[in-house]
């Protein structure tokens, strides 16, 4: 019964023809085919369900996708394959072979790309050299004036702060914190005043963070968790007694 009464609100809702009533009548075999013959091809182009599939796949074998673009690679040795695969060893966190593949992208189409120099200059970030990450970032601002990236822009004022350009970087957080959607921008903000010993206004930060979960949507606290988890613990270390 619970299943005929599904596929009947679905038959409704989306303006199926009447016929499908009689169809999911029939006792298991009527629903099983209302689900191949239009449940299932509508699956299949609903972009939140190729997404969900696609991180469930990623879970099970998160080496599929790198072993899939490589075999490409392998058959055609093209900038796009080269760049897909840089972009998916930047996602694996395999920052060498990232920084080695966007490299070898650098000419031809790609020289200027907005994609391919911020991927590059994140692989360099995660290598340490905070001095190349900003200049390819400079370079990605200057060839491309009106590209907009709220993580390109949180990237660049974290290479300021590895290169303890601390004017400069705590200028980029209030700028990028300011139109940054998600609460990683803001406590990351958190995070370099408490290393400059700025603790005020890092508290102030934090606690923004908390604030601002309270009110929101769970589905805004659940993608955001990471970063609601990380301003909790260190409000819970600035506030520990320190030792005498």
């Amino acid at each position: 019964a619970i299943v005929w009464l599904a596929c009947a609100i679905h038959v409704l809702r989306t303006g199926r023809p009447w016929y499908w009533f009689a169809v999911i009548s029939m006792p298991v075999l009527g629903p099983l085919a209302y689900f191949l013959f239009e449940i299932l091809p509508e699956l299949r182009h609903d972009p939140n369900v190729h997404r969900a599939t696609s991180q469930v796949l990623r879970k099970i074998d998160p080496e599929r996708e790198r072993r899939r673009i490589h075999e490409r690679l392998q058959v055609a040795d093209t900038p796009k394959n080269r760049f897909d695969l840089a972009e998916e060893s930047l996602r694996m966190g395999d920052y060498q072979n990232a920084s080695d593949l966007y490299s070898s992208c650098i000419g031809g189409v790609y020289a200027d790309d907005p994609r391919m120099l911020q991927g590059y200059a994140q692989a360099q970030y995660e290598l340490g050299d905070f001095a190349r990450c900003r200049e390819l970032l400079d370079h990605l601002i200057k060839k491309n004036p009106g590209y907009r990236s709220p993580s390109g822009h949180l990237l660049y004022a974290r290479a300021l702060e590895g290169l303890r350009e601390d004017a400069a970087a705590a200028s980029e957080y209030e700028a990028v914190v300011a139109s940054f959607s998600g609460e990683e921008a803001r406590v990351r903000q958190g995070l370099f005043l408490k290393s400059r010993g700025r603790d005020a206004e890092a508290r102030k930060l934090f606690e923004e963070s908390l604030a601002r979960a309270k009110v929101a949507p769970s589905y805004y606290r659940r993608d955001q968790k990471e970063w609601l988890r990380q301003a909790e613990a260190e409000l819970k270390l600035m506030n520990q007694p320190r030792a005498a």
